[in-house]
């Protein structure tokens, strides 16, 4: 059984504890440029797929929704190559 408590309300005593603050991260600023930052960079590896001898690849729907794409749309993709070094990039046309 539990005991009550009969003393009056202005009889009862609070606790009441002060902690120090914690300090503040040496990467606080470079989170808040981050977060509040107007650029989004996302990124994922995918698999390069192959359908009838054409390479296909299967953008991620995280991404397609945040561009909005719909079918239809078109996709620029330019290849760069240097000495030592491969890219392959993709763009929303306009």
């Amino acid at each position: 059984m539990k005991k009550a408590n009969f003393q009056p309300k202005n009889q009862m005593k609070e606790k009441i504890t002060i902690e120090d603050k914690p300090e503040k991260p040496s990467d606080f600023e470079e989170v808040g440029e981050k977060l509040f930052a107007k650029d989004m960079i996302d990124y994922e590896v995918i698999s390069l797929g192959e359908n009838r001898g054409q390479f296909f690849v299967r953008l991620p729907t995280r991404m397609t929704n945040k561009l909005e794409f719909k079918r239809g749309d078109k996709i620029r993709i330019t290849l760069i190559l240097h000495d030592d070094e491969r890219k392959l990039v993709l763009e929303a046309a306009q």
